[in-house]
């Protein structure tokens, strides 16, 4: 199979394009569930956590590739709301695919709208029945992709202001996308772990 393709070019903006808001609604500091915490995240580390969260992707869909029955495992309805460990992973995979577009547009000025957490997807993001191995793949060059394009972005970038979606719209500053985008990424690791440790328990001793 063959490795991530070329690396995406950077995001582009327009001359003189504004785009940042005044005050903004409060903002949620610390994940109660995982223990992320936003303001641990200094914004010039991102890019690289961005990268390090695919390779722990790709150890969580590779644990099993030399066991049997070890795909079957994987798609096993274990997780929260009777999602798999390949579930997932694909919910991670859409967010992070999301996230990249959704900047590009703040950047070009284009009215755009951003749905993160436990909303709805987007379809498409990785072929129905693609196997860990696929997936582990596509999440890679998404990561990398969403670094790429926030190592492109400058102070002035950071504040601009992207509409969060749902029954209470709120809009939120790219900084604040990009640590969530994160945050959604490492949530899930440890959602997966849980999957992990009730579909395939360590053996005694």
């Amino acid at each position: 199979m063959t490795g991530p393709g070329p690396v995406a070019a950077p995001l582009s903006r327009p001359a003189g394009s504004a785009g940042v808001v005044g005050s903004l609604p409060g903002v949620d500091e610390r994940c109660d569930g995982c223990g992320f915490r936003f303001d641990d995240v200094p914004l010039a580390e991102l890019p690289d956590r961005l990268r390090r969260l695919a390779s722990r992707y790709t150890s969580r869909l590779t644990r099993l590739a030399d066991r049997d029955r070890s795909e079957d495992l994987l798609r096993s309805p274990a997780g929260p709301g009777g999602r798999s460990v390949l579930d997932l992973a694909e919910e991670v995979l859409a967010i992070l695919r999301r996230t990249r577009i959704r900047l590009a547009g703040t950047l070009a000025g284009e009215l755009s709208d951003h749905v993160l957490g436990d909303g709805p997807v987007d379809p498409g993001a990785v072929a129905d029945g693609a196997g860990p191995a696929e997936l582990a793949q596509a999440l890679a060059r998404a990561c990398d992709d969403l670094a790429h394009a926030v190592e492109h972005l400058g102070p002035e970038d950071w504040t601009r202001t992207i509409l969060l979606r749902g029954e209470d719209p709120q809009e939120r500053t790219l900084a604040w996308v990009g640590r969530e985008s994160l945050h959604q990424g490492e949530h899930r690791l440890e959602d997966i772990d849980l999957v992990l440790r009730t579909v395939n328990p360590p053996g005694p001793g």
